[in-house]
């Protein structure tokens, strides 16, 4: 009697590079944190691999934290990445945490001028950003996949650090559950923080729920790099060089010498 065949570990990435580094793509059942300081590429990293993994059928969900999704989607297609025939098959969606956050934002701001509501900035604060929104976005797209769904799923939180500006705890215990669930259906997530602007507990707590740790570097005056501190598979240990181009991320898998 045959044995049944093992699920997929991995998800063949398309980016130039990015599959020979980290020993065969994109893991599945696991949750990546992908770091770097503000403007480093880390995000156009996590929009490349959604474009490339829409293409070989994944379905995606983009929660933007950070943008509007019109802005998301314009940003994508300045690549030629047109998310549009995607969405309206159902395959990518858009979680506009941005724009959910600039209305409450709105009502808010009118509540406390017409009325002294008696709550201290942090309390606004986490009124503003609504975490409960995104776990109820995660839920309806969660809803239509499962664990014996041969389709993998991608889901990126593009990016967190806004939200730590609200419940710290709260934030935790939404990664915890997201973490949970895409292992339940055997996909990956993709964590996005920016780095050096929280407390080191707090980067230290999110590294420490992630399966996986990417994390990349821009310099003006040195070369860019990717480095992977932590995969769950064998994987290049040192820096990677990487540019960023009209197609998006190429890396060059040379190691180069680990001067940090």
């Amino acid at each position: 009697m045959s044995m049944a065949s093992e699920p997929q570990l991995k998800v063949e990435s398309g980016i130039q590079g990015f599959d020979e580094i980290t020993g065969g793509g994109i893991p599945r059942s696991a949750a990546i944190a992908l770091i770097g300081q503000a403007g480093a590429g880390k995000e156009l990293l996590a929009r490349h691999l959604a474009w490339n993994l829409l293409n070989q059928r994944s379905k995606v969900l983009y929660a933007s934290i950070t943008q509007a999704a019109d802005e998301l989607r314009h940003n994508m297609l300045s690549y030629g990445w047109d998310v549009t025939p995607f969405e309206e098959n159902n395959q990518f969606r858009i979680v506009d945490v941005f724009t959910h956050s600039l209305n409450n934002q709105e009502k808010i701001f009118n509540d406390v001028s017409s009325d002294e509501t008696g709550e201290t900035f942090q309390e606004l604060l986490h009124k503003m950003f609504d975490i409960s929104f995104i776990s109820d976005e995660w839920i309806h797209f969660l809803s239509k996949s499962s664990i014996k769904d041969p389709v993998h799923t991608l889901c990126i939180f593009d990016s967190f650090s806004p939200l730590f500006s609200t419940s710290t705890k709260g934030v935790f215990q939404m990664i915890a559950f997201l973490k949970t669930n895409i292992k339940i259906i055997n996909g990956t997530g993709i964590f996005v923080m920016d780095s050096q602007i929280h407390n080191e507990k707090i980067e230290k707590i999110f590294l420490s729920l992630a399966d996986a740790i990417i994390e990349v570097v821009s310099s003006e005056s040195q070369t860019s790099f990717i480095r992977i501190n932590k995969y769950p598979s064998e994987h290049k240990k040192a820096p990677i060089p990487f540019e960023i181009t009209e197609l998006g991320v190429n890396i060059i898998p040379v190691e180069m010498p680990d001067l940090m």
